[in-house]
């Protein structure tokens, strides 16, 4: 018999305003790994959907949101939904000079996710 992982995905979202791009949002792969690996992905907001979409692909652990080894597949559009609000979120208040999600917990598709942890910093 085939055990299935039942455990969820962990990410890192976040953001910063760029003294010379303006606000940027960023994904990896969250809580210890984002350390480990030191991976993230950045872009200039806002994004669009097809960005947030190929920032995820472009980690190397995307694999193990879309089901890897018998794990049932994240819910990727929630972790996109996540980003494109996060995106909007930086561009409508400039005054937040930098926020992190970490770790958004991703559950199984059509399940959605939530942050376990956040930090926001505010210009003064």
């Amino acid at each position: 018999m085939v055990q299935r992982c039942h455990r969820w995905a962990e990410l890192i979202l976040g953001g910063r305003q760029d003294a010379h791009f303006g606000p940027v949002v960023l994904v990896g792969l969250g809580g210890v790994f984002v350390e480990i690996f030191e991976e993230v992905v950045m872009r200039v907001a806002p994004i669009s959907r097809r960005e947030a979409y190929e920032m995820l692909e472009k980690l190397r652990g995307y694999k193990i949101l879309k089901g890897a080894r018998g794990s049932k597949p994240s819910d990727i559009d929630a972790v996109v939904e996540a980003l494109l609000r996060l995106s909007q979120l930086l561009c409508d208040f400039p005054e937040i000079a930098e926020l992190d999600i970490n770790p958004l917990k991703v559950f199984h598709e059509a399940e959605g996710c939530r942050a376990l942890d956040a930090r926001i910093i505010l210009k003064i």
